[in-house]
């Protein structure tokens, strides 16, 4: 094996990739669950149903299992994405700069919800600023694999990472000027706007998400 530590760190961003992808659908699910708790809630208070009532117990309940299940799934894939990163980097010094993003994001996370409660507009910013950490990293784990490859002589995964390398970064403009809108020039017709752009970056990166795990999956191939 050439790259032993990118190898076994790159299975590590893969692993952690597939966790939040699971943890993203158990918390889509616990937001139907809230929803259909609220309906049941609005159907008691108009009915007294005692069915309403024991389905809106049920949503509660299972809103919270797949709230629980969500998190944790999503605390271990930042850790196995962060121990990932932190082994890819001692073959490929690219890595490093995906690192540095990591520990921005989460300053930026903290310091959005210091201020949720105090200035929603600085809070809006700190959370675009997260955004576009998380997108930044996923941007070098890209450019550090496909290092590795140009050192491998292998042109396809090299070819495949400069394609998602491009559309991520057509993401992560749309979400910024998504975001410029709404902080900057807010009202009802900028938010329309803002959501609109948001929409389609929300679109782009579906359609990102799946060929990064793709790419990723070619990598550990690479590394193999």
């Amino acid at each position: 094996m050439q790259f032993p530590n990118a190898s076994s760190g790159i299975k590590k961003i893969f692993t952690a990739e597939i966790l939040q992808l699971i943890g993203s659908v158990l918390s889509f699910i616990c937001a139907l669950l809230a929803f259909s708790a609220v309906g049941s809630v609005v159907g008691y208070e108009k009915t007294g149903s005692n069915v309403a009532a024991a389905s809106a117990l049920a949503s509660g309940a299972g809103m919270m299992v797949f709230f629980i299940a969500a998190s944790v799934l999503m605390l271990i894939a930042f850790i196995f994405n962060l121990i990932g990163i932190v082994r890819a980097s001692r073959d490929e010094s690219t890595f490093k700069i995906a690192l540095y993003a990591v520990i921005a994001g989460i300053v930026f996370s903290a310091l959005s919800g210091v201020f949720s409660g105090m200035n929603a507009r600085v809070s809006g910013v700190m959370d675009a600023l997260g955004t576009v950490a998380d997108l930044v990293v996923t941007l070098y784990v890209i450019q550090g694999i496909r290092m590795l490859a140009s050192r491998m002589n292998n042109r396809e995964v090299d070819n495949r990472g400069q394609k998602i390398y491009m559309i991520i970064l057509g993401v992560l403009l749309l979400r910024l000027i998504a975001n410029i809108i709404v902080v900057i020039f807010g009202g009802r017709f900028a938010t329309a706007i803002g959501l609109t752009v948001y929409l389609v970056s929300i679109a782009l990166s579906l359609v990102q998400y799946i060929m990064y795990l793709i790419f990723l999956a070619k990598a550990k191939k690479m590394l193999a």
